[in-house]
């Protein structure tokens, strides 16, 4: 008996071992590709500082440096100059103390046309202050956007919030400003309403990014948060006149197309095109997959078309990746058959229904 018990302990040793090499090996593997990426926030074009729960700066990239006038000392940067930060109407006040003030729990939130006084200059900024990481390591990374007095030296972060309304019955996505998923089911809805009455049809593409649970692992969220801003922003501006773009969730896209011939084709396109841009502006490998639907032949109403979308992109990258999908009805049977087996397992699991024997 001790000696099954012992066989069965180390067999159960080598398996655990196995997994955590794999995932081990897998990380090693991703974070060697991407890691000129880590090396590119230090030249990021956006001031980006990292605060200590005390809120003492532990990490400021060289916009940062050059815009709070901050050096290094010991083991946190410190600013030379008198830095304060004043909301609209209100008396200015110090920057980390006024930061302190604004911070809302564990979630990430904006702070909007405020005004950033350094050595007696002022200039209008807005904060997003990213706090994705604070469960884990209590830091708070803080993406700072100077206002911009031209066109072209318009930030995608400040276009996405210049405007004081947006946003604020949860139709515009705040991180890339794009219209968001509430406006999206709107939308669609609209879209069924009029495909109806003159017997139309259209299309849904749904974009996620590949890996993305491992590329937040390897960089960070406010990193990713940058590369979806910037996704965003392209998609924004280079989607053709038939296409309306939407922001979903936290890794995927959405894009209500018009014209419903060649979709596969129309989605590689523009999965090429994405994929050209991200090789352009990040010079690293970054790849989008797509789930396709249309109307009415995946679904009567926005909730089940997306559903559909959504399933077509996880059966897409089980396959493949940077490639496309379009959806099919035994899709819907795949993913019922997996949740029931799913939940046979935990159930069994809980009633303590499984064996294990060991053959020597």
């Amino acid at each position: 008996m001790e000696m099954i018990f012992i066989s069965v302990a180390s067999i159960i040793i080598i398996i655990l071992f196995g997994l955590w090499y794999q995932e081990k090996k897998k990380l090693k593997h991703i974070s060697e590709e991407l890691k000129f990426f880590k090396k590119e926030k230090e030249y990021y074009p956006e001031a980006i500082i990292v605060l200590s729960k005390k809120y003492k700066v532990i990490f400021a990239n060289k916009a940062a440096r050059k815009l709070l006038v901050l050096n290094f000392s010991k083991s946190n940067y410190i600013s030379m100059s008198a830095i304060k930060l004043q909301k609209p109407n209100a008396e200015a006040m110090d920057f980390y103390e006024s930061i302190k003030e604004h911070q809302a729990d564990n979630e990430s939130y904006y702070l909007k046309n405020m005004t950033l006084i350094v050595a007696d200059e002022k200039k209008k900024i807005d904060i997003y202050m990213d706090k994705g990481a604070w469960n884990t390591n209590q830091t708070i990374t803080c993406v700072i956007n100077i206002h911009s007095n031209t066109e072209e030296e318009k930030t995608i972060s400040t276009a996405a919030i210049n405007n004081d309304n947006m946003g604020q019955d949860g139709s515009i996505d705040f991180l890339t400003g794009l219209p968001s998923q509430f406006a999206a089911l709107s939308d669609i809805n609209n879209f069924i309403v009029e495909s109806r009455k003159e017997s139309k049809q259209f299309g849904l593409f749904l974009l996620g990014i590949d890996h993305y649970e491992d590329l937040v692992l390897s960089v960070g969220h406010s990193y990713v948060n940058q590369i979806l801003k910037r996704i965003g922003h392209f998609l924004d501006e280079n989607t053709k006149d038939n296409m309306s773009v939407y922001r979903m969730d936290c890794n995927t896209f959405l894009c209500i197309v018009n014209v419903v011939e060649d979709l596969d084709k129309q989605a590689k396109m523009l999965l090429r095109e994405i994929s050209e841009y991200n090789i352009k502006e990040q010079t690293f490998k970054l790849t989008t997959s797509a789930g396709i639907v249309s109307y009415p032949k995946h679904g009567e109403n926005s909730k089940k078309l997306i559903d559909n979308a959504y399933l077509a992109l996880v059966h897409d990258r089980g396959n493949n990746e940077g490639d496309i999908e379009m959806f099919r009805t035994e899709y819907q049977l795949i993913h019922k058959e997996e949740v029931r087996i799913n939940e046979e397992i935990r159930q069994g699991l809980e009633n303590e229904e499984f064996e294990l024997y060991y053959q020597p």
